[in-house]
């Protein structure tokens, strides 16, 4: 790993004064900072975010998302975005997914979403309405 990136991700991700704490006394925005950095300190083929701008100062949000972003359009790297955010779903996703009761509820390409529901925030809505019916068919 070059020192380069490893700079670029401690600014990035603002940790560079929490290095020397103890993870157990950070708050939960602070550890958050550091479960996203350490996702794609080796620059791994899957990457696994779980709500990954949760608790963060939205500042720090659209740092983070504008290098996750950039993660994105290198096509290295398969990303897996566990969201509740429609914001952050538009920006970073191709594909959506719900999951209801522990099973693939939905599978929209995000084109597809726009053109069905204008906007990933309404088919949400539609969805934690349950006025959304499934596109699956299991066997």
């Amino acid at each position: 790993m070059r020192a380069t990136h490893l700079e670029e991700l401690i600014k990035t991700f603002q940790v560079g004064d929490l290095l020397k704490q103890n993870l157990a006394n950070l708050s939960g925005g602070q550890q958050q900072r550091f479960n996203a950095l350490l996702a794609v300190l080796h620059k791994p083929q899957l990457i696994i975010f779980d709500e990954l701008t949760t608790g963060l100062d939205l500042e720090l949000q659209f740092k983070i998302l504008k290098y996750i972003q950039k993660l994105k359009e290198s096509h290295q790297h398969t990303l897996i975005l566990v969201s509740h955010s429609p914001e952050e779903i538009d920006l970073l996703a191709d594909r959506l997914v719900l999951i209801k009761n522990g099973r693939i509820f939905a599978d929209y390409l995000l084109p597809e979403v726009k053109s069905q529901f204008k906007t990933t925030r309404h088919l949400l809505e539609r969805f934690f309405k349950n006025e959304l019916f499934s596109n699956i068919k299991h066997a």
